[in-house]
């Protein structure tokens, strides 16, 4: 099995604490955040939420924000894949 490297986080109703979902690739996180996002719109009981990916390094032993090679944090990657989604 493959070491999950990356996390994605959801905070619901902050500050509540963040719940995860490990994966090995961040593009693995995608399918999962959108699925998320979904079912939190459909629960009035969610006023806010916040996602984010993370990745572990292995030398500090530390989770910190992912960013694409381009520099853009998970969200501007998930907003890209929805726009792709939907054609």
């Amino acid at each position: 099995m493959e070491q999950t490297k990356y996390r994605l986080w959801n905070i619901i109703n902050p500050p509540k604490s963040p719940t995860f979902a490990y994966v090995v690739e961040p593009e693995d996180a995608l399918p999962i955040m959108h699925k998320m996002v979904y079912e939190q719109l459909a629960d009035i009981s969610i006023t806010d939420n916040a996602f984010g990916l993370e990745e572990y390094d292995e030398e500090s032993c530390k989770w910190s924000e992912w960013y694409n090679e381009l520099g853009d944090g998970f969200n501007e990657v998930f907003d890209d894949y929805c726009e792709r989604i939907k054609q």
